[in-house]
């Protein structure tokens, strides 16, 4: 079948400005007051690198005037354009568009690439035409590429008078490349992809001056100053707000742009930090060679430290440290600090006669605690809420006259609370800063959307899934060890796990929440804050392909995949939670020889740091249509439960290069007339479950719900569809009757109605007593509920069911002995 057969579904949301939040839930609404739904990607993950990726350690790495991210994502308009058009078809109707700072501003200070600019313009205008929806996310891992991660360029390390070439000699970071057999020899093996170390950076040296320089360098600091005697803390925050507004001036004219993630998952740096000589190892992951905070500033100021600590993986901490090997680093004294050592000068640190770090005059606690009043710091509070607000004036002033939404997608920092947003920080008044003139307004909130991330942490760490048996990895973090309560068993466990997980960012809300968006005093705002719905998107959450030694693509059995994916979607679906999975990537392949067979352990993935969790590739081994023709799949994939996988077969290339694709590409209300009050499906059996209580809309578009019914589930299955109205137990309306019905459920009209495989015509059904009119039409794959003005109140219930193939698996019972098998393995 070609997919031109096959229509967009009508998820698009409409102009971005006329986005509200709900009244009552923590989410959004349309223009017709409908409750909205927003369900995509986060595209793409190459855009954290510049295109040609050069080779950590070269000439070419360093050379800034060079580089370009002119193609990312994509690498053309045409391809966006293509990719866009499926993904509508997939349902998708959000993207959160990756735009890291090196993009925008990668030579120097101001000189912004227009050319970038020119082409990311064009590939959201792409997403316009297909009605998909964009916010822009201010993305960094670990401050920069030059630190082991993505985002700033390199000259904001030369403002700060630090040399990236020698962060490698300095342990001021963990790299992965190539050349890592270069790496000096007690280090080797620390290197390798394998181990997976950028995360760890969070905890080393050059990731933690920038951070501690960027959001407080003014008072932590106050030596570090450009030539000008400008503190280099105000110039990279300003530098950093008007890049983005920058490019906001560029984008306000597309009504598609809902609005801005100030930054990807920001970290304090050193403030607020216990004491130098340890770091809190739930929430800095320690791997490999880790130097303390004292031990990293005396390497990064040139001297030679004795006795770093080695860390490696454990359970149920994350790792642990081994009694030995302790190593030396930085016998030849390299230097990571061009100007002055900032830490040494001002007595953070200093160095024994023999050399060696100790503690200066600052003290071992000298960023716990505020230098004015002695109190213990609060980075949400003082530090990262006034960011936010800078970067939120400056947006919303870019934007002024344009079409574009100006809502802020916060994100807390990892492993913490979410900052606070109950009360406005005054605002710096500095000369070009956008946000002069802000200081103590009450602003207006109604356009703040917490944006968490979610992962299951210990799957990532260990890239492997037995999901038998699964633990609550939030509960653990924060130091349970009731093992009884943090454990769950089989599939369905999995996703009572993650449901788990995923309702403590519900409950943050408590901390996050805004003050009422008519509320203009602070009293009244702080009396109004719980009763205050909050739109919630989880920004990334996604699954590692390559878990459990890379198996799948050895064997093409995805089940695991298709598992802990569903788990995912299915623990967010019940929280009706909006969301946008990591990542949709064209260039994630896998590297093979001639025979193909794997090149190496860690062989395949994204092309950024040994990950690997694009929802479709270039490698043909998961997925059911090869994405190129020409690198074909042996066998078609599989999974446990004894189906071959061919579906995406029946629709051309609409799922060409996806894997894992029935677990993520599901049903969904993106538009209810009404409050939802459940919604699931299961991947595993197609059946799709969905209630809401009826508006009292005025037009019959606010009074109509839109599903999303997905043709790689239902079309060519027969399918039974079950509707019913219900009067709640709680409501007290009329009937058909006229007379008051209260105390107890009574259905008021329900159906069932079936379709064969074979019949794909528009079908379209009012009821006798006409309290709602259904459409259902599998080529549109979308499936319309209008009530009447008379089912106002009513509980409207919907399911959807469809008969699968036969099953060809072997007796469950062999299954089961085989996964238990494997785990003692």
């Amino acid at each position: 079948m070609d997919e031109s057969f096959i229509a967009a579904p009508a998820c698009a949301i409409g102009p971005a400005r006329r986005l509200q939040s709900h009244p009552r839930l923590d989410s959004f609404r349309d223009a017709e007051g409908r409750h909205v739904l927003l369900r995509g990607f986060n595209v793409e993950a190459t855009g954290k690198h510049p295109i040609g990726a050069p080779v950590i350690g070269t000439p070419e790495f360093y050379d800034s005037d060079n580089i370009s991210y002119v193609g990312r994502p994509f690498r053309t308009i045409e391809q966006a354009d293509e990719w866009f058009r499926r993904m509508a078809k997939w349902g998708v109707n959000i993207v959160r568009f990756i735009v890291v700072w090196e993009a925008l501003e990668p030579k120097k200070l101001g000189e912004y690439d227009e050319k970038y600019i020119d082409y990311i313009t064009a590939v959201i205008a792409s997403a316009r035409e297909h009605g998909i929806t964009v916010f822009i996310d201010g993305h960094q891992d670990t401050w920069s590429r030059f630190s082991g991660g993505s985002g700033a360029p390199q000259w904001t390390f030369q403002l700060a008078g630090l040399d990236p070439k020698k962060f490698r000699a300095t342990a001021a970071a963990a790299f992965y490349s190539p050349e890592s057999e270069d790496a000096p020899e007690d280090e080797r093996r620390f290197k390798s992809p394998s181990d997976r170390l950028w995360p760890t950076n969070y905890g080393k040296f050059a990731v933690l001056t920038m951070f501690t320089l960027f959001f407080g360098g003014e008072k932590w600091a106050p030596n570090c100053v450009t030539p000008d005697g400008e503190n280099v803390g105000t110039v990279l925050r300003r530098a950093y707000c008007n890049a983005y507004a920058h490019l906001a001036t560029r984008l306000k004219h597309l009504d598609n742009i809902i609005g801005f993630d100030p930054m990807n998952e920001p970290t304090p740096g050193y403030i607020g930090l216990h004491a130098l000589e340890e770091f809190d190892e739930n929430v800095y992951l320690h791997l490999g060679l880790m130097p303390n905070a004292l031990q990293g500033m005396a390497l990064a100021g040139g001297a030679r430290v004795r006795d770093v600590y080695i860390y490696r993986r454990s359970w149920p901490g994350p790792s642990v440290r081994p009694l030995y090997p302790e190593v030396n680093l930085n016998s030849k004294h390299h230097k990571a600090w061009v100007g002055p050592d900032i830490w040494k000068d001002l007595g953070v640190y200093e160095l024994s006669p023999k050399g060696n770090p100790i503690m200066g005059k600052k003290g071992y606690q000298y960023f716990k605690y505020d230098h004015d009043t002695g109190e213990p710091v609060n980075f949400e509070r003082e530090y990262y809420v006034p960011f936010v607000r800078q970067y939120q004036a400056a947006i919303k002033k870019a934007l002024e006259g344009g079409k574009a939404g100006d809502w802020m997608f916060v994100e807390p920092i990892p492993n913490l609370d979410p900052p606070s947003f109950k009360t406005t920080p005054s605002l710096p008044s500095t000369e070009g800063d956008p946000s002069s003139g802000l200081a103590g307004e009450i602003a207006t909130h109604d356009h703040l959307v917490y944006a968490p991330h979610w992962y299951d942490i210990r799957v990532l760490y260990e890239k492997e899934l037995w999901y038998p048996v699964s633990f609550n990895i939030t509960e653990l973090a924060k130091g349970s060890r009731e093992m009884s309560s943090v454990t769950y068993f089989g599939k369905s466990g999995l996703t009572d796990n993650y449901t788990a997980q995923f309702a403590t960012r519900v409950e943050q809300l408590a901390i996050f929440r805004p003050p009422h968006p008519e509320t203009q005093t602070l009293d009244t705002a702080v009396t109004n804050i719980k009763n205050t719905p909050t739109p919630l998107l989880i920004g990334e959450t996604g699954v590692p392909f390559d878990m459990n030694n890379q198996s799948a693509y050895e064997d093409g059995n995805v089940h695991n995949q298709l598992v802990m994916m569903n788990a995912i979607c299915g623990a967010m679906e019940r929280l009706m939670m909006n969301w946008t999975l990591w990542t949709l990537s064209l260039e994630t392949d896998c590297l093979r020889n001639p025979d193909g067979s794997l090149a190496s352990p860690f062989a395949c993935g994204d092309g950024w740091n040994s990950e690997d969790f694009s929802v479709v590739t270039r490698d043909p081994a998961m997925t059911e249509v090869p994405l190129n023709p020409s690198r074909q799949n042996p066998a078609p994939p599989v999974n446990d439960n004894g189906h071959a996988l061919t579906r995406g077969k029946l629709f051309g290339e609409l799922y060409k290069g996806c894997r894992a694709t029935g677990a993520w590409v599901r049903p969904y209300a993106p538009k209810t007339a009404g409050d939802p009050t459940s919604a699931e499906f299961d991947a595993h059996t197609a059946k799709y479950k969905m209630a809401y209580i009826a508006s009292d809309g005025k037009t019959e578009l606010a009074r109509t719900t839109e599903v999303f019914v997905p043709v790689y589930h239902y079309m060519r299955r027969d399918v039974t569809l079950t509707w019913s109205v219900k009067r709640s137990t709680d409501a007290s309306s009329s009937g058909s009757s006229g007379k008051k019905e209260q105390g107890e459920d009574t259905e008021l009209e329900g159906r069932t109605h079936q379709f064969a495989a074979s019949d794909d015509a528009p079908f379209r059904y009012r009821g006798d007593d006409g309290y709602v009119l259904l459409e259902y039409d599998i080529r549109q794959q979308m499936l319309r509920i209008q009530h009447d003005e008379r089912a106002a109140g009513c509980i409207i219930n919907v399911e959807l069911s469809a008969k699968l193939e036969p099953s060809t698996a072997p007796w469950w019972g062999w299954r089961w002995m085989r996964i238990l098998f494997s785990s003692f393995v």
